[in-house]
């Protein structure tokens, strides 16, 4: 533990390690293990985050966004609590909870737009009129969830477990009336 005045904290290094130096050694499959996604996805969505994650709040501690990505996507994409991922990355817990909400806002208000299609005007018109032909008026798109079958992993085996009994991931996807 250090001290400075009034103020302590856990000499974290072991998080420092591992974002600088275990996670460059992970192979493919370790990288796909920890976020969910390819290495090259996790670039795609750092470069168009990285310009919106440069902290400019008096005071806030400095991390680069690929290290605050890491975190937020980490925690995305595992059964992963709070303190787990503060372990692993070397910060506190409301860091990592501060992190998350930075990062989730950051990727609402820039790339929600961008990556997230709401139909519009004509093509708003036509979603609705597709849909109430089926018989579901006041409709512009249809959400549903599907279990994918896994094998019960061998970490955290209850956090795939699913309300049908068995072991699954769930894809949730959202599609308009030409993909029904």
């Amino acid at each position: 533990m250090v001290t400075h005045g009034s103020l302590w904290w856990w000499n974290r290094s072991q998080g420092a390690e591992f974002w600088s130096n275990d996670l460059t050694q992970f192979d493919d499959a370790e990288w796909r293990k920890c976020f969910r996604m390819s290495r090259g996805t996790f670039h795609f969505v750092l470069e168009l985050l990285e310009p919106h994650l440069k902290s400019h709040r008096p005071g806030a501690v400095t991390m680069e966004p690929g290290f605050r990505s890491a975190v937020a996507l980490c925690w995305y994409g595992t059964p992963c609590v709070y303190r787990s991922i503060s372990t692993i990355f070397g910060i506190g817990i409301s860091t990592v909870c501060i992190v998350v909400q930075e990062v989730m806002a950051t990727l609402r208000k820039f790339l929600g737009k961008r990556l997230i299609s709401l139909p519009m005007e004509t093509r708003f018109q036509e979603t609705n009129d597709s849909f109430a032909q089926r018989g579901y008026p006041m409709c512009v798109g249809a959400i549903d969830r599907s279990y994918i079958p896994i094998i019960s992993p061998s970490v955290q085996a209850v956090a795939y477990y699913n309300c049908k009994g068995w072991h699954s991931v769930v894809l949730q996807a959202m599609v308009d009336h030409r993909f029904w």
